[in-house]
This record gives C-alpha cells, structure tokens and sequence, in this order.
C-alpha cells in the first residue's frame, strides 16, 4: 500500500525499440508535477427517428484515441539520457571517460524517428492502493527548461502518444542513486565562437524551449483509430530569455542591434568531481542564437536590468545540441 496522496505517486518511462511497442517503466525520476491522459475524438452520429426528440446514445462513437502527458522535474545529474534523446533524436552511445565513474553523452538535433518511451504514472487512491495510467509511443513534441537565482535547472516536457490505457501494472520504482540536481549556483552562460565562448556576467535567469513540430494528427485506416509514428513536419524551434545586469552594452545589446548570431551556451557543472576532473555536467549550446532588437531602458530607481530574448536559426554547420558528463554507462 502506497501513501493515499501524492506522496505516494511515482512516474517511470522505458525506451521503446519499437512506435507503440509497450516496454515496462525501468527508469524513474524524483518529479514534482505529471500525468498520463486519453486524448479522443467523437462525433454525434445524426438521423431522423420518427417520434423522437434528441440524438440517440447509441450513435456517439469514437473515431481516434491516443494520448497526451507532462512531466516537470528537476534536471538531475543521471538516469535522463532517454529523455534527452527521445527529445533530440538520432542515435546516441555514451562514451567512456572513466569506466562505472563517468561518461559523456552528446545529443545533437536530429531525426526522431524511431525514438519513443512507454511512459507510467502511478495515482495512488485515497485508500493507498495505486492505479497506473501508462502512455506508449510517446513522442516529447517540446521541452521548457529554465534557471533563476535561488532556484535549481528545472525542465517539463509534453509528451504525444500513440494509445493509453489504466490495465497495466504498476511497476516497482527504483530511483538513481545519489541523484542530485543542478542549481544557479552551478550555472554559466557563454557567448562567442561555436566551442570557444566566453562568459557573460551579470546573468540572473535563463529560459530555453525547445519545440519539435511532429504530425501528431495522422490517423489513418487499418491502425484500429490509433496514429502512425508521428514524423518531423516542421522547423525545430528553440526560443527563450535571458535576464541580465547593466554591465556593458557588448553584452547583448550590441549582438541584438548588429541582427547577426552568436553561439550561446548554457552550462552547469556541479563542485564535486565524481573522479579527478569529471565533474556532473548538463550544457545546451546554440550555435547561431540570434537576440531579439531590443535597448536597455530605465524602470525606475533600482539597477538596471532586462530581459533579453532569443531564437535559434541554423548558422549552416553546426546542430544545437544537448550535452551530459554523468555516471551513466547507457542511457
């Protein structure tokens, strides 16, 4: 028996090798906020019957279902490889910088396709016995990560799924060990030359969305009301704010007015090493970030601020990418 509230939810997902293809929750994360959903469409079948005053029940049908789910969490320094990769796409294999200590991982934008999880969450009723609303094929369509002094790197995903149901088990959560989260204090943010940025000081938050546009409406004949494998159909949008200090109009004034683009990174290595110098690492770097026109103005009697906004466009060469230095050897 589970704690009858939240505090005895629990939320798990699995890489699937195939779209749909259910494969058991193995992975769990220390979440704050998510949920599983049905997502339907009906109609009102219509006709005329003699003597009778209102559609008839028997005539509401379901033409598709699917899925839809979120999940909020904290970025932790392990047990997230298969979220990032299902977000980004391609094929990804950690390598080996320290064998069972430390290991890198770097997700560039890439196809998603044949990228899926089965996604579990587990809602504990009232009395503790747990219910599981589970998602499979689910795609991640968008990722909003964002940081602030006092606060720690938070990220929510939203996740498009092919069915759903509340028939299967609910899994035994086993959690990462010695996961713990990165903060404001572990932050940089750099500018510059695509791997050779400089920091920029004075940075008090950041925002970063990354939106994969997938045709998530395509329901054909022959798949029971349930989706195809939803493929890319539109550029990936990466967008966000930076909120900053008045130091010095170079910063990001300069880069907005000149309408030209700079590689932007974010990056946030924690102090303990897990060996030597293999530090916990999590970088999002943007080659080609290009800063919305924009001026410092006055809002008053305190320090100068502003919030900065940027989008990506490709510069030609090099891929957006996530980036990992964690403990673990697969994703």
């Amino acid at each position: 028996m589970a704690i009858g509230s939240g505090l005895g939810s629990q939320v798990g997902f699995s890489a699937e090798s195939a779209y749909g293809t259910r494969v058991a929750a193995a992975k769990f994360v220390r979440a704050k906020n998510y949920r599983a959903d049905r997502a339907s469409q009906e109609v009102q079948g219509e006709g005329i019957l003699s003597g009778n005053f209102g559609d008839l029940a028997a005539h509401y049908v379901e033409t598709t279902n699917g899925g839809t789910g979120m999940l909020a969490f904290d970025v932790q320094d392990r047990g997230l490889g298969v979220i990032w990769n299902t977000l980004m796409g391609g094929t990804v294999t950690p390598s080996v910088v320290v064998t069972s200590t430390a290991y890198t991982a770097s997700f560039p934008l890439a196809d998603t396709l044949g990228k899926s999880i089965t996604y579990n969450v587990g809602l504990p009723y009232r009395s503790g016995t747990v219910l599981a609303h589970e998602l499979a094929g689910g795609k991640i369509i968008s990722a909003d990560f964002s940081c602030a002094q006092g606060g720690v790197l938070e990220c929510s995903i939203d996740i498009d799924a092919k069915s759903w149901t509340d028939g299967q088990a609910v899994p035994a959560a086993s959690y990462p060990t010695a996961a713990a989260p990165f903060t404001f204090k572990d932050m940089a943010v750099k500018t510059g030359t695509f791997n050779s940025e400089s920091a920029v000081n004075g940075v008090r938050a950041m925002t970063c969305r990354i939106e994969r546009p997938h045709d998530v409406g395509d329901y054909t004949a022959n798949n029971a009301g349930q989706k195809s494998e939803p493929v890319l159909n539109g550029p990936t949008q990466i967008t966000g704010t930076i909120e900053a200090d008045w130091l010095a109009k170079t910063d990001f004034q300069d880069k907005a007015n000149a309408v030209t683009s700079t590689s932007l990174l974010f990056e946030w290595v924690q102090s303990t090493a897990y060996t030597g110098s293999n530090y916990p690492t999590f970088r999002i770097q943007l080659p080609g970030a290009i800063f919305t026109q924009a001026s410092q103005g006055v809002e008053g009697r305190d320090a100068l601020t502003n919030t900065w906004n940027y989008r990506w466009a490709y510069d030609g060469t090099n891929q957006p990418r996530i980036f990992i230095l964690s403990p673990d050897a697969t994703l």
